[in-house]
């Protein structure tokens, strides 16, 4: 005789399942509370030299150096 299973397949996709939101939480939790690299390591510039960087970029032409080159002939 076969004794029958009850909710074997049903059972086990609700187990993996709550267990994979488990594991994805605590990833997720992880993750976020980590700290984050390269976040305090950069210079932080004074005033001065943000004016002096918009001075720069104010008149730039990003073509410039393409400017000084010869056109070619159409043959």
């Amino acid at each position: 005789m076969r004794r029958w299973q009850r909710g074997g397949f049903v059972m086990g996709l609700i187990v993996g399942l709550l267990l994979g939101l488990a594991l994805a939480l605590a990833v997720a939790l992880y993750v976020t509370k980590s700290p984050v690299p390269f976040v305090n390591k950069v210079q932080q510039r004074s005033p001065e030299q943000d004016a002096a960087e918009a001075q720069r970029n104010k008149d730039w032409n990003p073509n410039a150096p393409l400017a000084n080159k010869p056109a070619h002939a159409a043959a």
